[in-house]
């Protein structure tokens, strides 16, 4: 997206105020938590046979179709403007080659980290699969990394940041979605408040447990720390670029990178770098990550206004 489309999207109107878009963020909230709660709460009542996993599974599926259902409100309450607001314009010649920088840069940001927790000990070599079936597994999680990419970067940065960006502002647009991003990896509700024989306690101890998981699991500073800072360097690139491919290509290399490690090596838990390499093979949780993280957001940050008005046509 160049400089010249960018003005004629705002000519569409003015962005919606702040105290507006902060109301509609916390009533869509409130909304799709309520329903979603409720929902998840029925199918234990439907369901009651299901494994406690399962069952935490189709409760987080019900939050996430709850959100659904109340998303057309919410953006349009928050000034979407329909496709001009999905970040699919075109970067630098062809949204392919900002695609594939992206997803360079992303595997550049973790390999190391896999290197390093492979050689000392954090996550060591051992292959979960059979040898001969090898590629066609890496090359399925690549195909599902790239669709991840796109999707969730469309939905993530294209409905959700840009429009924000106008009302909020980029960084509180960014620490609002990067915060929001990083408590829906925690909301984990217990399958035992899912089950209260009450309905209206069983919502309210579900909402209790899905909020106050992240209390509850292993390295939480750093992994929380890390996904509200990978949220906001999606969010810069986006920024950036003016569109999600970067963004996208970034996402799709770290879903490789975690779904290529999960099967080549397993966790260390008790190792002693742990909480700086981290044992996850996503590697969230460990520091490492936060600083590689903060480098990469450094590199994503705004180029000076006198070089942009110099030349415009580098911010294409």
């Amino acid at each position: 997206m160049n400089t010249s489309s960018g003005s004629s999207l705002q000519r569409i109107g003015p962005p919606n105020s702040r105290a507006r878009v902060i109301a509609a963020s916390g009533l869509f909230l409130v909304l799709s938590l309520t329903l979603g709660l409720v929902l998840a709460v029925l199918a234990a009542r439907f369901f009651p046979d299901l494994p406690d996993g399962k069952l935490v599974k189709v409760a987080r599926r019900c939050m996430m179709g709850a959100a659904g259902v109340f998303l057309p409100f919410f953006l349009r309450a928050i000034g979407f403007r329909g496709l001009a607001d999905c970040g699919w314009g075109a970067v630098r010649g062809t949204r392919l080659r900002t695609f594939a920088s992206g997803m360079a840069a992303g595997m550049a940001v973790l390999l190391p980290l896999a290197v390093l927790a492979t050689v000392l000990g954090t996550r060591p070599w051992e292959v979960a699969a059979p040898v001969d079936a090898l590629p066609g597994i890496l090359l399925g999680y690549l195909a599902s990394s790239l669709f991840v990419g796109v999707t969730e970067e469309t939905m993530a940065r294209g409905l959700l940041f840009l429009p924000l960006r106008r009302s909020l502002g980029g960084v509180a647009a960014a620490l609002a979605s990067g915060a929001l991003f990083a408590w829906a990896h925690f909301m984990v509700p217990d399958a035992q408040a899912l089950r209260n024989p009450s309905v209206c306690l069983a919502v309210r101890d579900t909402l209790f447990s899905a909020l106050t998981h992240v209390a509850g699991e292993p390295h939480a500073a750093a992994r929380f720390a890390n996904l509200v800072l990978m949220s906001c360097v999606l969010c810069a690139a986006t920024a950036r670029t003016g569109t999600i491919w970067l963004a996208a290509g970034l996402h799709a290399g770290w879903v490789w990178i975690k779904k290529s490690n999960a099967i080549l090596t397993q966790s260390n838990y008790e190792h002693s770098l742990q909480s700086w390499l981290g044992a996850r093979s996503d590697f969230l949780d460990g520091w490492g990550c936060t600083l590689a993280l903060a480098a990469l957001l450094v590199t994503l940050r705004p180029a000076p206004k006198a070089t942009r008005s110099t030349h415009p046509e580098t911010h294409q």
